[in-house]
């Protein structure tokens, strides 16, 4: 029973992990845009959508590389929520702060 339980306990580990990884953005701002990756347990999306709350009906769609550039003009340095969604239908928001030095 001891052997058992060696190997259950590494496996429900696993498996718990897995059940939380997925979709995650990743930023690397600038003024008034940003560059957008998104990734699935690491790995980079290639063709997910993404959408802000300040790009109104626009939507930006990743690379092969799972990145986008978005560029908001209207920004006046604030909050701005992404949400990307992959080809699965995977969803994901997270907000993220752009600045306008301007």
């Amino acid at each position: 029973m001891k052997t058992a339980s060696k190997f259950m306990i590494p496996a429900l580990l696993l498996a718990s992990t897995s059940a939380f990884a997925g979709l995650n953005l990743h930023f690397t701002t600038e003024d008034n845009a940003a560059w957008v990756k998104v990734t699935d347990n690491g790995a980079p999306v290639a063709n997910a959508t993404v959408t802000t709350d300040h790009t109104g009906d626009k939507a930006f769609t990743t690379d092969e590389q799972g990145r986008t550039y978005i560029f908001i003009p209207e920004i006046h340095s604030g909050a701005v929520n992404f949400t990307a969604t992959d080809d699965a239908g995977q969803t994901v928001s997270k907000k993220q702060y752009i600045k306008n030095e301007k």
